[in-house]
C-alpha cells in the first residue's frame, strides 16, 4: 500500500506478509532522512534497546520494531548504509550514516512481531515469558470480556463470560509459538 510522498521528495509504503508489517520510506535525491518522524501517540516508553531494536510499551504491553534497514541500489548492487532509530520524546525517527544522496535510499524498519489480545471490556495480562530455547511467549492474565480474541482467533474460546465487575473475571494464558520469524496463536485456557 502506498502512500506516496508524505515528506519532500520522500514517499511511504506499506508492505505487509504473514504476520508481518513493513514501512518502507524511500529518500529520493534532494529529500531529507531527518524530516522522518513518527509519533505514537498514547505510549508510555519508547526506547531503543541494546541490540538497537525499537521497543514501545502502552499499558504494560510491547510492541517491538526490529533495528532498521537502509540501503541504496546503485548499478545492480545492493549497498548497505548505517542506519539507526532516533527517539525524541513520543516520536522517532533515523539517523542515517553516509550515503550517495544523488541515488534513492531506502529504509526499512520491521515490525518483529504485534498481534491483538483483548475484548470489549477490561483485560490485563500479569505475566509475559519467553522459553529461551524455543522463543515461544506465554502471556498469562485476566479478562472481563465476551468474546475474548487474541491472534489469529476470532473469538477464543471463553467458557463462562464475565460481563460486570460483580463477577470473577476469567483468567487466560495464550501460547504464541515461534515459527522461523514469525509467531502464531497456540492455546488459550
Amino acid at each position: 500500500l502506498s502512500f506516496g510522498e508524505v515528506y519532500q521528495r520522500i514517499e511511504f509504503e506499506l508492505t505487509a506478509h504473514a504476520k508481518t508489517v513493513e514501512k518502507i520510506f524511500t529518500i529520493h535525491p534532494g529529500g531529507d532522512p531527518k524530516m522522518i518522524r513518527l509519533c505514537m501517540y498514547g505510549a508510555d516508553e519508547i526506547r531503543v534497546n541494546k541490540v538497537g531494536e525499537l521497543i514501545v510499551t502502552l499499558s504494560n504491553q510491547m510492541v517491538k520494531f526490529s533495528r532498521p534497514v537502509a540501503y541504496q541500489n546503485i548499478k545492480g548492487k545492493k549497498l548497505d548504509v548505517e542506519v539507526a532509530y532516533n527517539v525524541l520524546g513520543s516520536s522517532y525517527g533515523f539517523e542515517v550514516g553516509i550515503y550517495d544522496e544523488r541515488q534513492p535510499l531506502i529504509i526499512d524498519p520491521c515490525l518483529v512481531y504485534a498481534s491483538y489480545l483483548g475484548g470489549d471490556n477490561e483485560d490485563v495480562a500479569y505475566d509475559i515469558a519467553v522459553d529461551k530455547s524455543s522463543g515461544d511467549i506465554f502471556i498469562a492474565g485476566s479478562t472481563y470480556s465476551s468474546p475474548f480474541y487474541f491472534g489469529d482467533e476470532v473469538p477464543a474460546v471463553q467458557p463462562v463470560p464475565g460481563y460486570d465487575y460483580n463477577v470473577s473475571a476469567d483468567a487466560f494464558v495464550i501460547k504464541l509459538i515461534k515459527t522461523g520469524n514469525h509467531y502464531s496463536t497456540g492455546f488459550l485456557t
